[in-house]
């Protein structure tokens, strides 16, 4: 009996083919956003048609609750390379976007409820073998050749994900490390022009905001980054906002209160349906 429980277990266990790890040209699925105003955030490329667009959070491009820029112009890195891995360097590239001009021409849209913007930077020729992408007038890049960006496709997730479900998070928290501190001379732990991966898993949904929930904190520069599910590699949404925990600690003797947040190590994603929702 135990024999028979032991080969059982083994094969329902190696039945399956396992994807571990995230797929070696994941430098494609992320673009670090360098704004003229010194912030920075992520995002990715997605197409609709003939039009891709740079996809990020709402909150990325425009002041809260408002139709006013963050910035007028934003500097886009992104790697081409569809495999990198055995690179020694990978190629890097830059893209240079008028914010101003995409909005004045209604070429950025943002989701009228949802923490999602899309914003047009060309289109492709169909014609071709790999579709040349085309930029508009107020998207520049040095290296206009033939699928110089990863796109990536989007489809409706939210009601079909399950709770449980593996992910990886994509993006540029450069927030994050030892740096800029008066006196103190450290080597840099980490190359802010990369992007970082996070694995985590689908913690729950929200009905009432159809947003999802992931098991692993969000810092300052992963707003607008990607968030692929493990075993369809599909995007599932953006990162938004990580969910604080907070602690109040009231004195009634001297009758004051302190709110302290912190982060829970939780965050909330937009669904790709938001983001389908804008794209024309």
């Amino acid at each position: 009996m135990r024999l028979y429980i032991t080969l059982l277990v083994t094969t329902l266990f190696f039945s399956t083919p396992l994807r571990a790890q995230a797929p070696d040209d994941y430098l494609i699925y992320s673009v670090l956003i360098e704004f003229d105003n010194g912030a920075s955030a992520s995002g990715f490329f997605c197409q609709s048609g003939t039009n891709v667009f740079l996809a990020t959070a709402r909150h990325v491009l425009f002041a809260p609750n408002t139709t006013n820029l963050n910035a007028r112009s934003a500097t886009v890195i992104f790697y081409p390379n569809r495999v990198f891995t055995h690179a020694t360097t990978p190629t890097r590239a830059e893209m240079t976007i008028d914010l101003v001009g995409l909005s004045t021409n209604g070429l950025i849209r943002a989701h009228p409820t949802q923490d999602a913007v899309v914003a047009l930077i060309g289109t492709t020729i169909p014609s071709t073998t790999n579709g040349n992408l085309v930029y508009n007038d107020f998207t520049k890049c040095a290296n206009p050749s033939a699928n110089p960006i990863g796109v990536n496709p989007l489809h409706p997730i939210y009601d079909d994900l399950r709770v449980g479900t593996d992910a990886f998070v994509f993006g540029y928290p450069r927030s994050i490390g030892i740096k800029d501190i008066p006196g103190l001379t450290l080597p840099e732990q980490i190359d802010y022009d990369l992007p970082l991966v996070k694995k985590c898993i689908v913690s729950g949904k929200n009905p009432k905001s159809r947003t999802i929930i992931l098991d692993t904190s969000a810092h300052f520069g992963n707003s607008g980054g990607p968030v692929f599910a493990l075993q369809s590699g599909a995007v599932i949404g953006v990162i938004s906002e990580y969910i604080p925990f907070v602690e109040r600690i009231t004195n009634d003797t001297y009758r004051y209160s302190n709110i302290q947040f912190s982060n829970s190590g939780y965050s909330v994603v937009v669904s790709t349906d938001s983001i389908l929702e804008i794209l024309w």
